[in-house]
């Protein structure tokens, strides 16, 4: 199975990793964003349901450090060593897991007290189509431009992180009093590598971020073509499947 089939095949449902290099390199995107990770366990009921923190993953010893467990009844099963399940989100995709017969020991990472834990055997990994959201390097930061009958001049700025159902762009200086949110903007000009993508967006949400004298707009696309959606999956995909393969390379 390649390790990037998720990202060729959006539309197909929970993929089941069990190679542990794909284990691991899945569960470190969990850590590396700090994201929480929800721990059930059979014995408690559902309100007694515990969190943590995944903190790293060591793929070489195949294990990885969680943070302390809440409530503290949670963190008893966990040190008893009973099989609990767990899942965590990022971006839209969720993680899950069931750990079984593993070790369980408590640590510490740089300074910090955790629990280090065998890594799980298999990782369900599930992304919802229009889920994933992906962010752009400034070097890779495609120009846009945001026109209509309710906008003029025009306006230019770059876009930030873009999903199959809408993008976050960035303007120079303070439109709070400019733009509207809930206005449907005919025009949305995007330079994407082989095309200019030209769409209609509806503004959700706008703030102006004094720290960069910047504007940052959400944007939903508005009744597209599937000519353009398609146009814009493959994108989405393709900076998907880029990111996968630095974070796969970096192990």
């Amino acid at each position: 199975m390649s390790k990037f089939n998720i990202e060729e095949k959006p539309d197909q449902g929970p993929v089941t990793y069990r190679e542990p290099i794909e284990v691991a390199g899945h569960l470190r995107t969990l850590a590396t964003h700090k994201e929480r990770v929800n721990i059930s366990f059979d014995e408690l009921p559902v309100t007694r349901h515990g969190y943590t923190v995944l903190l790293a993953v060591d793929r070489e010893r195949k294990l990885m450090a969680l943070d302390e467990v809440l409530p503290l009844e949670s963190e008893r099963h966990l040190l008893d060593g009973q099989t609990f399940s767990a899942e965590g989100y990022h971006e839209g995709v969720r993680m899950a897991w069931t750990s079984r017969n593993y070790r369980v020991k408590r640590g510490s990472l740089e300074g910090t007290p955790c629990f280090w834990i065998d890594l799980p055997d298999e990782l369900e990994y599930h992304q919802r189509r229009d889920a994933y959201r992906a962010p752009l390097k400034r070097t890779q930061s495609p120009n846009v431009n945001l026109a209509g009958s309710k906008l003029s001049p025009s306006l230019v700025g770059k876009l930030l992180d873009i999903s199959a159902t809408g993008c976050k762009v960035q303007f120079p200086g303070n439109l709070t009093d400019y733009l509207q949110s809930g206005t449907v903007y005919e025009r949305l000009s995007i330079a994407l590598p082989d095309a200019t993508l030209v769409v209609a967006v509806e503004l959700r949400h706008l703030y102006f971020d004094r720290s960069r004298e910047s504007s940052m707009v959400g944007l939903r696309f508005y009744e597209i073509s599937g000519y353009e959606q398609r146009q814009i999956e493959r994108y989405v995909f393709q900076l998907q499947r880029e990111s996968r393969r630095l974070d796969f390379e970096d192990e």
